[in-house]
């Protein structure tokens, strides 16, 4: 890593950090954007604003094609199998009415839940003051990729590139102030081609996106954005577990604790954005998802806002969930430093249970 300090008359410090990004060596000038030192603009998060440009409600009742006949025999099966009539009206609702889940973590495993379709979830929380700045967590309805599939017939796991898209178009906004950017989020013309102009595939592999993502944004030369494969790497001290070495990639960590840095720093300002496109490597052990949570501060208001693309609704605002959870494990190691969240991690738990086997036939040995 090398610091290039050039030091005006006037005592100003601009650095220019270059940092490895992966065993390949590509490397990324992560410099603060000096242009957030204008006004920018907050998101509206009242009620009607946010119906008005379109950005709630977050879900929208997609019937499945289960007609009554076979309502009736499921829900005869379920009363055989001795559930009550709470539980038996929850399953067929999840048949009924597919999408706008959350995760749970039970037992050691992630469980998905389904929000009641009858619900219009809230799309802004209250986080408090701290350090003196008022904050919401806010969650806006974005393109359900989904649709783009059924629509324009693009492949359904383009998560990754739609989310670095929602980036790029939150920037826009944030910049300007123009609530045209905000009707982009659903634009499916424009997302179709951004992309095609950016080359971008249907990637699973969520290290294999990331890496991705990470080439079209250094292209792009924009700054103000991190690509992460989960926000676990958030974690200044993740590299002191014994599973760090076996389950993430130093580079990737050490860039993120840079990033991390970066956005602590531009905090402290009255005007910052940042955009997160977060993976959720976390929870699965092979196929990945994206979604984007923007930062952004105007004196002393500060906004984390999420937007995402899975089909049907994924909803991350619900008390409890690994969704909510997780934003808040994020905004705390921002904010704080650390978090006193604990936030599951499935290949940690793999690692742990092999080295538990391992541990046990040593035992018999």
């Amino acid at each position: 890593m090398r610091f290039n300090v050039l030091l005006c008359i006037n005592i100003f410090v601009f650095p220019i950090i270059f940092s490895t990004m992966n065993s390949f060596g590509m490397m990324l000038s992560t410099q603060v954007d000096r242009s957030f030192t204008k006004k920018i603009h907050l998101l509206p998060s009242d009620s009607k604003s946010m119906r008005e440009l379109g950005l709630s409600p977050l879900f929208v009742t997609k019937q499945s094609l289960m007609d009554l006949d076979l309502i009736k025999d499921i829900t005869s099966a379920l009363r055989n199998e001795g559930l009550n009539e709470t539980t038996i009206t929850a399953k067929i609702n999840e048949m009924k009415f597919p999408g706008r889940v959350y995760r749970s973590f039970e037992n050691g495993t992630f469980k998905k839940q389904q929000v009641p379709h009858n619900i219009d979830v809230p799309c802004v929380l209250d986080l408090g003051i701290y350090n003196g700045c008022n904050r919401k967590l806010i969650q806006i309805k974005g393109l359900d990729q989904g649709n783009l599939e059924a629509k324009i017939q693009f492949p359904d796991g383009l998560c990754a590139g739609h989310s670095l898209n929602n980036a790029y178009i939150l920037q826009r906004y944030a910049k300007t102030g123009e609530v045209k950017y905000l009707k982009d989020l659903k634009d499916m013309n424009g997302a179709a081609e951004f992309i095609l102009k950016n080359n971008i595939k249907n990637w699973l592999d969520i290290k294999e996106a990331r890496g991705k993502l990470f080439e079209i944004n250094r292209n792009i030369k924009d700054p103000n954005i991190s690509i992460v494969s989960t926000v676990g790497l958030f974690d200044s001290s993740l590299d002191k577990h014994p599973a760090f070495e076996v389950c993430f990639d130093k580079n990737e960590f050490d860039l993120i604790q840079k990033d991390k840095k970066i956005i602590q720093k531009g905090l402290q300002r009255n005007f910052f954005f940042h955009a997160i496109v977060i993976g959720d490597e976390e929870v699965k052990l092979d196929k990945g998802h994206y979604f984007t949570c923007v930062i952004i501060k105007e004196l002393n208001e500060i906004q984390y806002v999420v937007v995402d693309t899975f089909p049907g609704g994924v909803y991350h605002l619900q008390d409890g969930s690994h969704e909510k959870n997780r934003l808040m494990f994020l905004i705390q190691n921002i904010e704080q430093g650390s978090s006193t969240i604990n936030l599951p991690n499935v290949h940690m738990l793999e690692y742990e249970k092999i080295i538990q086997k391992e541990k046990k036939e040593n035992e018999r040995k």
